[in-house]
């Protein structure tokens, strides 16, 4: 539930910018649900998160392949530790 409130605060944050963001709750390999949500975007937003050596040294797998596969921007966010 924290997961979803935070990401309305984020949207609500983003319109009074004047930001338009689409966001959807879909279920499937994530890379690839990112994906096919993200045909018609113009910015892919992914967050990452990591444990220590990894944190410092890889992205995480989800936002690895996003922006391997990706054919537009992908933003990667370094989401603090929960």
């Amino acid at each position: 539930m924290a997961l979803f409130v935070g990401v309305g605060l984020i949207v609500d944050g983003l319109a009074q910018l004047g930001v338009s963001v689409d966001h959807v709750v879909v279920e499937g390999h994530a890379a690839h649900a990112i994906l096919g949500q993200a045909e018609d975007a113009q910015l892919i937003v992914v967050g990452t998160h990591g444990k220590g050596l990894i944190r410092r040294i890889l992205l995480g797998s989800v936002s690895r392949q996003v922006l391997s596969d990706a054919d537009r921007p992908v933003a990667v966010i370094d989401l603090p530790d929960t």
